[in-house]
């Protein structure tokens, strides 16, 4: 990150976004910014979120959804800058914005984050790894990311490599459950519901498959992120979170371990 500009002259939003967000800006309280670098413009988006950005901020961020082995040869700055965030990372499609017909100015937020128009209720996928990790993740989303209302879907795969192990992943399972139930018990509408995983499958096609096979209904898929470091060491362990921002065709939103423990510790 070499320098950083902070614009005072709202016209340029015009420019540089879609006409239905930019006629709204004058009745935001916002900064338009200039990242100029040298460097890898992912790794200077995730130095500017960390210098620059409030520690409950989330960073939201376009993908032209470049896939499989081209997206690991070429690289991706989403992925980068979700690699490499000590913040949330929302990435989104840029199809989900243009497939949408019916744009009007009361609905372009939620239209833009890949969100249910106002009123209707939102499908919510989150993946869990049968950890306390787990646990701390769903605190986190029930403080930033849901609604009471919301249908939440709690992706998991509970068996571990010794009948201990599994036992104790069934039960972070059930704390979170007993998690967002808690949460959602002032409104009827919200749902939790417990999906269990292909035991034998690796679970990031599992996962990818089911958002899938939900057509299209779920608004966002929400995951957590021990932060595997470097590329080339990420591609042969491989990354849930990595292959769904590649494949899941929904918003998917990248939460780092630290993120989440605090959000749990603060609950």
């Amino acid at each position: 990150m070499d320098t950083v500009k902070t614009l005072s002259d709202l016209s340029l939003a015009k420019d540089w976004l879609p006409g239905e967000i930019a006629h709204t800006v004058s009745r935001m309280e916002h900064k338009l910014i200039v990242i100029e670098t040298t460097h890898d413009a992912g790794d200077a988006l995730a130095k500017f979120a960390e210098l620059e950005c409030p520690k409950d901020a989330i960073l939201v961020m376009g993908s032209r959804g470049r896939q499989g082995w081209r997206k690991t040869l070429l690289g991706s700055v989403s992925n980068n800058v979700t690699q490499h965030s000590k913040l949330p990372v929302l990435v989104v499609r840029s199809r989900k914005y243009r497939d949408i017909p019916d744009l009007t100015s009361d609905t372009i937020g939620q239209a833009y984050l890949g969100m249910t128009a106002i009123g209707k209720q939102r499908k919510i996928a989150i993946a869990l790894d049968g950890s306390e990790t787990g646990v701390e993740l769903c605190a986190w989303a029930t403080k930033y990311a849901l609604t009471t209302s919301d249908q939440v879907h709690l992706l998991h795969s509970a068996a571990q490599e010794t009948p201990e192990q599994t036992l104790i992943a069934t039960a972070n399972v059930q704390t979170c459950i007993s998690t967002i139930s808690e949460f959602q018990k002032s409104d009827e509408t919200g749902t939790v519901d417990s999906v269990l995983l292909d035991l034998t499958g690796d679970v990031r096609d599992l996962i990818v498959d089911y958002v899938e096979a939900m057509g299209g209904a779920l608004d966002l898929l929400v995951l957590g992120t021990r932060g595997i470091k470097g590329t080339l060491k990420r591609a042969l362990l491989g990354s849930v979170s990595s292959y769904c921002l590649a494949f899941a065709p929904c918003p998917v939103i990248v939460v780092p371990g630290a993120v989440a423990h605090a959000a749990a510790l603060a609950a």
